[in-house]
Order: structure tokens, then C-alpha cells, then sequence
């Protein structure tokens, strides 16, 4: 959460989480360092976009769940992909090790031209649970393209090679989860207090007449004001998650793999396709004025 004053307010029982400054979940934070890589590589600065994919694949590493821990597939194919043009071949094949091998061996780093295609809309953070202190993904809404094809004599499908929603749905717990948890257990525990004080002052008020006593009155009256504290205190005990996201995230991420010889001069068109392959929209894409000594990157995006 950090130390700042905002982290502070938080981490106390009467705010949310989300007082806190939003520095978003370790996959909108590997994505973050994953654009600031493609900029690089859009510049033909292969250098700086290596580190960006390497902080990226850092990020990703803050995952609670081990075992999903770097698994950002899209970032070791970019970083491999940066290796082999800086004349680190060996690197790159240790990168690609990473990468499930019915991929890894589609993958021609020899080939200078990739094109990246990024479809559908960001998966979504909801909240659940008691005082609505858990965090639920779900894909993002309306999401209608699920394959990205290169149209030609002999159509090409890219590659995808990442699931935002899995990417965010497969992190497991957060440390701040211990928190919210905490906070939810104070919450049931006024409020189990101010109903059982409730009844209790309830109960010795009818009763005091009985006894014909005024302080036993006194004493089952102010049982209940104690009961209604508890029970506005359980009240203002708020345990909501933080469930801001990066809304303009894509989907899903795709990956092809070209020779700058095989880009006809009136350039490229992509189709994108339903679950079923049936097409949805194109996008055209120029060929590039010039090719520089490092590989080119084109990159297209649908909503």
C-alpha cells in the first residue's frame, strides 16, 4: 500500500481502499512498461525497449500465486525478439525457453517485420463478498473478435500470444487482501455486539418494572445506546476493495511474424474474426516508406 498519507487513510478501518493512490494491479503495471516498450521499438530503439520489457516481466513477478508468476508471454517474445536484433541470439533462445513450445516453434526471429494486433476491450475488476472486500475479474464487455487474420492469396492467423483476463483473473490473493479481511471482521464484530447489547438493554427494560427498580431503567437504556454505537460503528467499518482498472487495456494480444519482402506496396490488410472465424472488420496497413537497419514493428488496434 505504501507510507504516504493516502495509504494511511486506507489501511484505517473508515475508508476504503481505494483512498490510496492507484497504481493499478502487477498486470496493468507489466502492461504499463509493456507500451513504453512497444513506443521504443516504434522508434527503432531496441535498447530501451529491452529494459522496458524486462521491468515489465518484474511487475509480473508480484504475483501472489507462484506458479503464475512471469508468465507474461507477450513480454518474453518481445524481449527475445529485442535480444536476437542486438546480436544476442543465445539470450533470446534462453528467453524463448520460457514460452510453451507449440508457440515457440512458430516463432522466426530472422523474419524483420512484426506486427502487433490488440482486440476487445480490458477484463474488468468487480467487487464481492462481505462489505464488498473481494475483487472478481471478468472479461471485458461486448467483446466480439477472438482471432486476428492476415488477409492475402494465403491467409496467415497471428499468433496470440496473451489474455488480458487471464493475465489479471490468474494472480491470486494481495497483500492488501489481509487487510480488507481484517477490517470485515471488525465489522461483523460490532455489529454482532450492537445486536446482542440491543437485546439485551431490550430485555432489561421490560423486565425493570418488574424489579421496581428506576436505576435498573437507567442501566437497560443505556445498554441500548451502547448497542446502537456498536452497531454504527459496524456501520461506518468500510472494507470495499479497490475496484478501479485501466479501461482502455485491450483483451487479448497478437503476434505476426513477416519478411519486409513479402509487404506488397499497396500494403497489408488484417481481418478480424469471431469465435467461429467469420470476419467482423479490417484494418489496412501501409507498407512503410523506408525499412531502417533494425527490424520494423506495425501495430493495429480494434476495440
Amino acid at each position: 500500500l505504501g507510507e504516504d498519507e493516502a495509504a494511511e487513510r486506507a489501511r484505517s478501518l473508515w475508508h476504503e481502499e481505494g483512498a490510496k493512490a492507484f497504481k493499478g494491479e502487477p498486470y496493468e503495471r507489466a502492461m504499463a512498461y509493456y507500451y513504453r516498450g512497444v513506443i521504443y521499438l516504434l522508434n527503432q530503439d531496441m535498447e530501451n525497449a529491452r529494459a522496458c520489457f524486462r521491468s515489465g516481466l518484474r511487475q509480473d513477478s508480484f504475483s501472489e500465486e507462484e506458479q503464475k508468476r512471469s508468465d507474461f508471454i507477450s513480454l518474453y517474445f518481445l524481449l527475445a525478439y529485442c535480444e536476437h536484433n542486438l546480436g544476442r541470439p543465445d539470450r533470446a533462445a534462453q528467453v524463448l525457453e520460457i514460452i510453451e513450445p507449440a508457440l515457440k516453434k512458430k516463432i522466426d526471429l530472422s523474419k524483420n517485420v512484426l506486427i502487433i494486433a490488440e482486440t476487445g476491450a480490458s477484463p474488468r475488476k468487480l467487487r464481492d463478498g462481505i462489505g464488498q472486500n473481494k475483487l472478481v475479474y471478468r472479461r471485458g464487455k461486448k467483446i466480439k473478435t477472438e482471432f486476428v487474420q492476415l488477409s492475402s492469396a494465403t491467409p496467415q492467423d497471428f499468433d496470440m500470444v496473451e489474455s488480458l483476463y487471464w493475465q489479471a483473473s490468474s494472480r491470486g490473493g494481495r497483500p492488501v487482501d489481509a487487510i480488507l479481511e481484517g477490517k470485515v471482521k471488525y465489522k461483523k464484530g460490532f455489529a454482532k455486539a450492537g445486536g446482542a447489547l440491543s437485546s439485551l438493554g431490550v430485555l432489561g427494560s421490560l423486565a425493570a418494572p418488574a424489579f421496581n427498580d428506576g436505576n435498573a431503567g437507567a442501566i437497560a437504556g443505556g445498554i441500548v445506546a451502547l448497542g446502537a454505537i456498536s452497531s454504527l460503528i459496524s456501520m461506518k467499518v468500510n472494507a470495499k476493495a479497490d475496484n478501479r482498472y485501466w479501461s482502455n487495456l485491450p483483451d487479448k494480444i497478437h503476434f505476426l511474424l513477416m519478411s519486409k519482402e513479402d509487404i506488397p506496396a499497396g500494403g497489408l490488410k488484417i481481418s478480424y474474426l469471431d469465435k467461429n472465424k467469420h470476419a467482423l472488420s479490417s484494418a489496412s496497413i501501409p507498407r512503410p516508406e523506408r525499412f531502417y537497419d533494425v527490424p520494423t514493428v506495425l501495430w493495429t488496434f480494434i476495440k
